[in-house]
Parts: C-alpha cells; sequence; structure tokens
C-alpha cells in the first residue's frame, strides 16, 4: 500500500515530470523517502539518496522566504531586519 505523499507525488507525476529526491522528516525520524527521475537521462541513471544536485543560487529565494516565514511567526528574530525597519523610520525613506 502506498503512502498518503506517495499517491500525491504519483498523481504529480502524471502532469509533470519530476526529477530529485523527497525526503521529510520529524523530529529526526524519516517519515518518506523516496527518489524520482533520472540522475542522467542520457545514460539512463535513476536518482538516489547520493544523487548530487546543481542548484546554483535557487536555494538563496527558498533560505529568504523561509526565514521572513519565520520572522512573521516570531518564532526567530531577525537581527539585521530590525536594523532595516529603524533606519527606514529614521530616514523616512524606502531603503530598496
Amino acid at each position: 500500500m502506498k503512502e498518503p505523499i506517495e499517491e500525491l507525488i504519483d498523481r504529480y507525476q502524471q502532469d509533470y515530470y519530476l526529477s530529485g529526491n523527497i525526503h521529510i522528516s520529524k523530529e529526526g525520524k524519516t517519515l518518506f523517502s523516496k527518489s524520482y527521475g533520472q540522475a542522467s537521462i542520457q545514460l539512463g541513471v535513476p536518482n538516489n539518496k547520493d544523487t548530487k544536485f546543481h542548484i546554483a543560487s535557487v536555494t538563496k529565494m527558498f533560505i529568504a522566504a523561509a526565514t521572513l516565514k519565520l520572522y512573521e511567526q516570531g518564532l526567530i528574530r531577525v537581527p539585521m531586519l530590525t536594523h532595516l525597519r529603524l533606519s527606514i523610520r529614521r530616514s523616512r525613506s524606502i531603503i530598496y
């Protein structure tokens, strides 16, 4: 019997090609882990848990979004954001 997450991913793959690894854990316990797609389409090599992915700078967007989300929820303090907010208030100008 498939896990609910696996059923969700299978439905997604009916319309889109997924290539990568999905690993879900909670409190150090693995809840789901599976590899999808090809590490090398030309050679027909499937992805596995040890596949290296070239992610370049894409992770910066995710880290920034996750940091801001945690900040909004009050789960973390980000001194630089506080500093920028104070600077904006003092100068009454917008910082880009």
